[in-house]
């Protein structure tokens, strides 16, 4: 399976699409993953991760009015995420705190046992909307495997404090657990001070 950000329709700026091989050649059953009723929505920049009971866990930002904010959504079976057109869940911390652009997601072992779902995105909000002052330093971690209920949060390997909507600081961050699930790596973006954007390498134990 695979998933990509259309802008050919003329239904939607941008939507989500997937399609599907069974001998890495040939490809079918194109469908429609997230296709707002806006016209101006645009869903894209879809992460997937498989998670150990076999379902698999979506994230992805809407874009248009809805301003970047991260979503996620859930499949049993990796192919149906549900109704096109229901964007999905925001992912929020306990606080209200949400990302806006770009997000990453990756399920990881945690050192055993069921794992948790970790979330991260450009800029962080505060609730009524505002740039935390925790903007580019913090993690989203859900222990539920359908990322159900609040996420709490945990420091970033890579902090970019000064993260903002720009095409270099915290853009699109690549998330990595270690063999033993006892270590998350993060490759974070940033200026230097030459403003020139390079990628950072950071990790925490878990």
């Amino acid at each position: 399976m695979m998933f990509w950000s259309d802008e050919t329709d003329p239904c939607c700026s941008q939507k989500l699409v997937q399609m599907r091989t069974y001998d890495g050649k040939t490809w079918q059953d194109k469908s429609d993953t997230v296709a707002a009723s806006a016209q101006a929505s645009r869903p894209g920049m879809a992460r997937v991760s498989t998670l150990p009971n076999g379902n698999y866990f979506m994230s992805y930002e809407i874009c248009g009015p809805q301003n970047c904010v991260a979503y996620s959504r859930t499949s049993t079976d990796g192919w149906n995420y549900g109704t096109p057109t229901d964007l999905g869940t925001i992912i929020r911390s306990s606080t209200g705190q949400y990302f806006e652009h770009a997000p990453s997601s990756v399920w990881t072992p945690n050192g055993g046992g069921a794992g948790k779902l970790i979330a991260v995105g450009q800029v962080l909000h505060e609730a009524d909307g505002s740039v935390s002052a925790q903007n580019g330093q913090l993690l989203f971690v859900n222990s539920a495997l359908d990322g159900s209920g609040a996420w709490t949060v945990e420091a970033a390997p890579v902090p970019v404090p000064t993260a903002f909507d720009d095409p270099c600081p915290n853009y699109s961050d690549a998330l990595l657990p270690s063999t033993d699930g006892k270590e998350l790596l993060e490759l974070a973006s940033d200026y230097n001070a030459s403003h020139v954007c390079q990628t950072y390498l950071g990790k925490l134990p878990q």
